[in-house]
């Protein structure tokens, strides 16, 4: 693009034209007000005590003055008596024009007709340029010869200009360059540079006549474009303010010199503007993207993303504020609606920009790894001069387990050029963790570092990794040299030699550190870590509660302590531990523990009453919706889970918080509201393969596996190769009937991360070979491990319901012991079984239950008769078998039974009767019902 073209978009894009008369240097032409007020009493009769004429002469001061608002007032009233002076009419206009009201003052301009003076048409001329009605300009004309006539035809010349007649502007402005007025005549000559691409000398031809400049708002308008095309911020800042001087009360200039602040690095002066323009339109997107990027300045990073937000929202989502926005939310740890800002915008940005390694350490922090180190190989060059990325990246690289690719970056630095602690402590690390040594680094870190304690444990890991154990003691024995220095020098030692796994002189060493400082962390730590080592938990736990007693607030020793009473199969005692830290610290941090800890322990109902009762202290933590979200869901209370985790969303947006939403959705089989989450979701974060998999899981779900297969293969290999993606294709494998291949896939993903969709799919694959033996010891296993998981228990007991009754009876037995409803499926085939192994008794129980809770249920019926009859109540077993018939529209199931209770009561006419109007529906049915015949005669 040519500078011509350049210049003329930024021109054209600029909001903020302001354009007025030129005169002769000589004239004092402020306002314009003193040439009209001379016009007007030359036609008006002397003036009288409150007449039109002193008013209009009172107005003309206001005008002089600067006193805008109360000029337009005293003008309406002159003119609300006077519906016919013109002459107040264009007065009135000028008012409007000043304050950049351009509609209204063309239309009082207009209205003046043909009292309008040559002034007065100047000024509509003005005001067409303002409102862009350039035709209307070329219609104007001046009937008096002079600077006047001369400043009408520039402004003709730039109406032309703006409308992009680029060759009729460049004969106009040749035309005007002739004026007499040598100021009119310079401004034609700076348009003409312009037009042939030299806003440099069209910039010095203004400097040439500055003092008219600064007295005319046309040319400090093209003065202030051009400073700011060259990126002169400061002279661009200088010249609005004099524009200002002449319009004080346009809103348009203030923008213009607001921006111009900024870009200067003038935040505090641009505030004072930025705060005006809001309280005129708090809407409005530019002047919220100016506040958000005053407040950025500040480091009010909340403040920011506010305004920045609401910038977007409001229609400017230009790169700039999705940039500035990006930076705030990052700033915050707002990863998410960092990266959806910058998703956005980063495939039109250069390869080298900036925003590109904001993007890269977004993508790592949110996880999407390989996307992470595709944007890094992307960027151009990376050197010395990126030291603080580098580092920054590498290190979460690290964090990813992409130690190959945190390497390949810590490589592109020369540490010899190095002189600062940290950043040597940084490049140290890295280089240890990336199969490098790190000790040059981390020995000249510690020479140049205040932070002794820090730096000597970290040099002590890089020597105990390189195996340096000599210079590791030797370090110990320098360092912490002297009688005063003893708790230090153990405690060193011992990590050493902890480390070094050398565990017999370790405890030698913390068994000494005990004896001299009883109470010490590191050694109450290796003796407690000793413990479980050796498996004895209970022992393990009594020191973790000895510590505790110490260190009551210790997280390390909090979560330890749960994870020991989780082996041990009791979690109560850990529970009291943590309910005991949330008592002693209003930090948030140990009241979430004790909430998680009591959901993992399946206390849902507490978990919610705990939460509840802490709302007011804890509601602006979204870990705090998350938590009372699923223990609704545990509860199976889907309508406050969903508002739970909507506020969390609010609070939050984040991959988890709309992940862990759909899912609920999803198990509450509300697929509609599933798909608007993932639609929101979209929205909201922007690009996101794991969206993308929800949604082809949605489609799998609501039965579209045809459209689910596109999907799948249209995803890219990263996300296929995710937890998701691997479910997905393993779903698509047992829809296209490959069950081997589908367990080839689910298991391994099964054995890492355990689940119970990945759990029904795998049972459903297994059931679907025929491999019983399977099928029993994977559920039997998993049951084992997740013995709540009641939708696989129910369907593993339908399962052995014929194959293996007595299993069958412990797991149905298991599902109504452990559920709060009784369901009358599982009390009705509990009471069959029961009646089936001999203990009619215990089943009669099950079925009353079942039978109030259904009452006229033909299979409830039929279980009910079977188990009266065993109990050799056979009257009321019979009726039972009859009714169970007759609603089952003789069902062959039941009728068969029904037979069962009649032989059994001795009437057997009457089982000859119902076994001969029996339709076998099943091969099954036909064979029981032939055996029955057989074996009674009937």
């Amino acid at each position: 693009m040519s500078s011509q073209k350049a210049f003329e978009q930024l021109v054209n894009s600029l909001e903020y034209v302001t354009l007025a008369r030129l005169s002769n240097k000589e004239a004092n032409v402020k306002y314009y007000s003193k040439f009209t007020v001379v016009s007007l009493f030359c036609v008006l009769a002397a003036c009288t005590n409150n007449s039109p004429e002193e008013l209009m002469a009172d107005a003309a001061d206001l005008l002089d003055k600067g006193q805008l608002q109360e000029a337009s007032v005293t003008l309406k009233n002159v003119i609300k008596n006077n519906p016919g002076l013109l002459e107040a009419r264009e007065m009135l206009g000028f008012a409007y024009l000043y304050q950049g009201l351009y509609l209204a003052a063309q239309k009082e301009f207009e209205r003046s007709e043909s009292k309008l003076s040559d002034e007065g048409t100047v000024a509509l001329s003005e005001a067409y340029l303002w409102l862009e009605e350039y035709e209307s300009i070329g219609d104007l004309e001046a009937s008096t010869e002079g600077s006047l006539k001369d400043t009408l035809k520039l402004y003709k010349a730039i109406a032309l200009y703006r409308s992009s007649s680029l060759s009729k502007a460049t004969i106009a402005f040749r035309e005007v360059t002739l004026s007499s007025n040598v100021d009119i005549a310079a401004i034609a000559k700076a348009y003409l540079l312009i037009i042939n691409d030299d806003a440099q000398p069209a910039l010095k031809e203004l400097h040439r006549v500055n003092e008219a400049v600064n007295l005319s708002p046309i040319a400090l308008q093209l003065k202030f474009t051009l400073e700011t095309f060259s990126n002169d911020w400061p002279e661009a800042v200088s010249t609005a303010k004099r524009w200002l001087d002449l319009r004080p009360a346009d809103y348009k200039i203030k923008t213009q010199l607001a921006t111009a602040l900024v870009n200067a690095g003038k935040f505090k002066d641009a505030e004072l503007y930025v705060k005006q323009l809001l309280q005129l339109s708090p809407e409005q997107p530019y002047f919220n993207q100016l506040n958000g990027t005053i407040l950025i300045s500040r480091k009010d990073f909340k403040g920011a993303t506010l305004y920045l937000d609401k910038a977007i929202k409001n229609g400017r989502s230009n790169q700039v504020t999705r940039l500035l926005a990006a930076v705030a939310h990052y700033q915050l740890e707002n990863y998410e609606q960092a990266y959806q800002n910058l998703s956005t915008i980063i495939d039109s940005l250069p390869k080298d920009h900036y925003a590109k390694r904001l993007y890269t350490s977004i993508q790592l922090r949110l996880g999407y790894t390989q996307d992470g180190i595709n944007t890094i190989n992307s960027i151009p060059e990376l050197g010395q001069e990126d030291l603080l990325y580098i580092v920054e990246t590498s290190r979460l690289l690290v964090q990813k387990n992409e130690l190959s690719e945190a390497k390949r970056l810590v490589d592109k630095i020369d540490a010899s050029k190095i002189e600062d602690g940290e950043m040597l402590r940084n490049i140290g690390l890295l280089k240890l963790f990336t199969g490098e040594s790190g000790i040059p680094e981390l020995e000249r870190n510690l020479d140049n570092s205040s932070d002794d304690i820090n730096s000597i444990y970290l040099l002590l890991i890089a020597y105990i990794e390189n195996n340096e154990y000599e210079k590791a003691y030797e370090l110990v024995e320098t360092r912490f040299a002297g009688k005063q220095n003893i708790i230090g020098r153990l405690t060193a030692k011992g990590f050493v030699q902890r480390s070094a796994g050398d565990m017999n002189a370790a405890q030698e060493t913390y068994s000494q550190l005990r004896e001299l400082k009883p109470e010490n962390f590191d050694a109450m730590l290796f003796f407690i870590e000793q413990s479980i080592r050796e498996k004895d938990f209970e022992n393990a736990a009594s020191k973790l509660s000895d510590a505790l007693e110490v260190y009551p607030l210790s997280t390390r020793l909090l979560m330890r302590s749960f994870q020991v009473h989780q082996r041990i199969g009791d979690l109560s005692p850990s529970i009291s531990q943590l309910e005991s830290a949330q008592s002693q610290s209003e930090d948030p941090q140990y009241a979430l523990l004790y909430a998680a800890a009591l959901l993992l322990d399946e206390q849902y109902k507490l978990t919610v009453d705990f939460l509840r009762k802490n709302e007011i202290s804890l509601e602006n933590v979204p870990k705090y919706w998350m938590l009372l979200g699923n223990a609704y869901a545990k509860q199976a209370n889907y309508n406050e889970a969903r508002n739970a985790f909507s506020k969390w969303r609010k609070q939050a947006p984040s991959v988890s918080s709309f992940v862990q939403s759909i899912e609920l959705e999803e198990i509450d089989n509300n697929f509609s509201e599933a798909q608007r989450l993932i639609n929101e979701a979209k929205r909201t974060l922007g690009k996101n393969s794991t969206l993308d998999l929800l949604a082809t899981r949605l489609m799998l779900l609501e039965g579209n596996n045809e459209d689910a297969k596109q999907a799948y293969i249209g995803l890219p290999e990263t996300a296929k190769n995710s937890i998701i993606g691997h479910l997905i294709k393993g779903r698509l494998e047992i829809i296209d009937g490959n069950y081997k291949s589908a367990l080839s896939i689910l298991e391994p993903l099964y054995n890492e991360v355990p689940s119970t969709e990945l759990a029904l799919l795998i049972f459903s694959s297994l059931e679907k070979l025929g491999q019983e033996k399977r099928v029993i010891a994977f559920t039997q296993s998993h049951l084992e491990r997740a013995a709540s998981n009641v939708k696989l228990r129910l369907i593993f007991a339908n399962y052995l319901l014929e194959r293996r009754p007595k299993l069958a009876i412990e797991h149905y037995d298991s599902l109504v012991k452990s559920e709060k409803e009784d369901s009358p499926l599982v009390l009705n085939n509990l009471a069959w079984l029961l009646n089936e192994d001999g203990k009619p008794a215990r089943a009669l129980n099950h079925i009353e239950k079942a039978n109030e809770l259904v009452p006229n249920n033909p299979n409830i019926l039929s279980t009910y008769a079977a188990i009266l009859s065993s109990l050799s109540e056979h009257e009321k077993a019979i009726q039972k078998a009859n009714d169970a018939f007759v609603l089952s529209n003789k069902n062959a199931s039941i009728g068969i039974n029904y037979v069962r209770v009649l032989i059994k009561a001795g009437r057997k006419n009457e089982a000859k009767r119902v076994a001969s109007s029996i339709i076998p529906v099943t091969i099954v049915q036909e064979t029981q019902l032939n055996e029955l015949k057989q074996q009674f005669q009937l």
